[in-house]
């Protein structure tokens, strides 16, 4: 009867160990609810470096959206460590934490929680700040050009790196109360503008013919999207703009019917290099989104290199002279003249006073004239620096417009007489 009783009791034993590990087995399948989140903040620039005392957030993304709602904050102790506890486990829900170092926002990759990975680690590296951009590259800058509607389509493309230890952050040049990273030049007269890539419409200005982001560049790859149209308002077309950063390898694409006059850089004024048509060592035309391309390349081009390209034989509308303006007329008149003048002799930069105002409008629009001329050819001999003779050319066909406005009847008789 004994052996009974005990043999009763070690089955009690049995079954109540049972329900016990039956309970916690189903515990344990079940997984937890809510997990941890921890993390540190280390310094990109001082190879890493743990950041101390540093205010980290957390943020919570429902289904790719960030929750409006209070967020957890954090201090990093001094290993530049930071926990998030309590966190909820659910389906859709990640999270992110973020810290700000000198103005600039650094987060952490996003980590889910699950019942069976509760705790996560996500670290954020932050990086000191410069305003020098020496030693950003370019490893590619392509530049593709198609032909529109009385407009040529222009697609460039970049590809940046910065190899250093520092984000590129600093008072944009014309703009000092503004801060930006990398900024980008325009050729005059480029309209219609579209940015793509990570180049973002929220954060860019345009200050005339520049871009500027207002996006810090971090150490590591970007890559830009810049496109516009240029006018065609003749058979030729002239692009010149500033190289911006250092460059391993820029080549411009031109489609059938657009032919090259001439691809070269220019620095301080005078030429240091042609392009090399790497379509005539290979007569494979090249195929960008089906469309072939004559392409031509200049390899190591230095930061502050004037880029200088002419397209000949554009295709143009035709003038229909019935409907053209006098204003219109006297202005072809006297590109005409200007044209022609330039053929006969070489003309020294007028002496008139246009100040006087006895002095007759044909005589000033002369003298205008006269110094386009003498312009141009200071320009073939290199004696004036490309931007700043674009900028007076420019400038000296706007007078002869204004001229040609106000008496366009008498500039006409004056270049007929002239032209006998």
């Amino acid at each position: 009867m004994e052996t009974i009783a005990r043999m009763r009791h070690r089955f009690g034993v049995i079954a109540a160990l049972s329900l016990i590990f039956l309970s916690i087995s189903f515990s344990a399948g079940k997984g937890a609810t809510t997990g941890i989140i921890s993390g540190k903040v280390l310094n990109g620039s001082l190879n890493g470096q743990p950041v101390v005392q540093q205010d980290v957030v957390l943020y919570k993304v429902q289904d790719g959206q960030d929750v409006d709602e209070p967020r957890p904050h954090a201090i990093t102790d001094s290993q530049g460590k930071f926990v998030f506890e309590n966190l909820d486990i659910a389906p859709g829900v990640a999270y992110y934490p973020l810290t700000f170092h000198e103005t600039i926002r650094y987060t952490g990759p996003m980590v889910t929680l699950q019942p069976d990975a509760a705790q996560q680690q996500s670290d954020i590296t932050v990086f000191e700040t410069t305003e020098s951009d020496s030693a950003i590259v370019a490893e590619m800058h392509h530049v593709v050009v198609d032909l529109g509607d009385g407009s040529l389509s222009v697609q460039e493309v970049y590809s940046y790196k910065n190899p250093s230890k520092y984000a590129l952050f600093r008072p944009a040049p014309s703009k000092p109360e503004l801060k930006i990273g990398l900024q980008y030049a325009l050729p005059k007269g480029a309209r219609a503008l579209q940015f793509g890539g990570d180049l973002m419409n929220c954060c860019v200005v345009v200050d005339g013919n520049r871009v500027l982001d207002t996006m810090e560049f971090k150490p590591g790859p970007r890559q830009v999207v810049l496109s516009y149209e240029l006018p065609i308002a003749g058979k030729a077309l002239r692009v010149i703009k500033p190289i911006m950063a250092n460059t391993q390898s820029l080549d411009v694409y031109l489609p059938p019917g657009v032919d090259m006059g001439s691809l070269f850089l220019t620095q301080d004024g005078k030429k240091v290099v042609d392009a090399v048509s790497v379509s005539a060592e290979n007569p494979q035309p090249f195929q960008i989104r089906g469309k072939s391309y004559t392409r031509y390349e200049i390899p190591n081009i230095q930061k502050g290199a004037m880029f200088n390209l002419a397209l000949d034989n554009l295709p143009t509308k035709p003038w229909n002279l019935k409907w053209i303006a006098p204003v219109a007329l006297a202005v072809l008149i006297a590109i005409s003249l200007l044209l022609s003048q330039k053929r006969k002799r070489a003309l020294e930069p007028s002496a008139v006073d246009t100040s006087n105002p006895h002095t007759t409008v044909a005589m000033q629009w002369q003298a205008k004239i006269d110094q386009v001329i003498q312009l141009d050819e200071d320009f073939e001999l290199g004696q004036i620096d490309p931007s700043r003779y674009e900028a007076l050319r420019e400038q000296l066909l706007s007078e002869i417009v204004s001229l040609a406005e106000s008496d366009p009847a008498h500039l006409k008789s004056e270049y007929q007489k002239g032209d006998k």
